[in-house]
């Protein structure tokens, strides 16, 4: 017991020599869902473009090492489009969520009051909301082409459409986790404000789906980030 209170006092202290800041940012995303498609005649996987945005706790421990925790809201999209004689039938996915990553930067260098820290950690995601949007081909608006040999031809026209998803406990994993890294150049203003750039690449490991049926096909997302913003430092 008497080493626990020498340890936390070692902390305690040592927090107090530390510096703390806060900061917010904003930034763009490019999903890619990880999966198999082959079951899928002639469709396409596409990565999806969006916007991620947030709070950032920062906790300088040393010169070299800082520990960092942010609160996001970001979106995951991802899309399937048909080819061939399907061309013009897709499905877009916009999936929102809230996360919340713990990471480690490394200082690699500094030139004057510029800085480069590199990012590792992981990160707890909560599926927040789904939409749909797409094209599909309406079987109940259809016209006739005649050819020039009579040959008589059925088309269907398309339909676009937009649905709300609503999860399924028996289907969806709302929380994904994973491990993430990144690169952040930093400026430092002065000692109060400093203004940084960052890319990372965040690897969910918990498929959004649940194994609910034989040879049931799982799905990941794999996000790239990158954001811009500053910091505010309080000692």
């Amino acid at each position: 017991m008497r080493q626990i209170y020498i340890l936390l006092c070692f902390f305690i202290i040592k927090s107090l020599n530390a510096q703390y800041s806060i900061g917010v940012f904003s930034g763009y995303t490019n999903n890619h869902l990880h999966t198999n498609i082959s079951n899928r005649l002639l469709t396409e996987n596409k990565n999806g473009n969006s916007f991620s945005t947030g709070l950032i706790f920062k906790y300088a421990y040393k010169n070299k090492i800082q520990l960092l925790t942010e609160l996001d809201l970001l979106q995951k999209n991802y899309s399937f489009v048909r080819k061939g004689i399907y061309e013009g039938i897709s499905a877009n996915y916009r999936n929102t969520y809230l996360q919340l990553p713990v990471i480690i930067e490394y200082k690699l260098l500094q030139n004057s009051q510029w800085e480069l820290w590199f990012d590792v950690g992981f990160f707890v995601s909560y599926w927040v909301d789904r939409n749909i949007k797409g094209v599909i081909s309406n079987v109940f608006d259809s016209y006739y082409a005649v050819d020039a040999i009579g040959v008589v031809t059925n088309y269907l026209r398309f339909t676009n459409y937009s649905q709300k998803y609503s999860f399924s406990h028996l289907k969806d994993n709302r929380f994904e986790a994973g491990p993430l890294v990144g690169i952040t150049p930093m400026y430092q203003i002065n000692n109060k404000y400093s203004f940084f750039v960052n890319t990372r690449f965040y690897l969910s490991i918990i498929s959004q789906q649940k194994n609910y049926s034989i040879s049931q096909i799982m799905q990941y997302n794999q996000t790239i980030v990158i954001s811009a913003g500053c910091m505010f430092n309080f000692l």
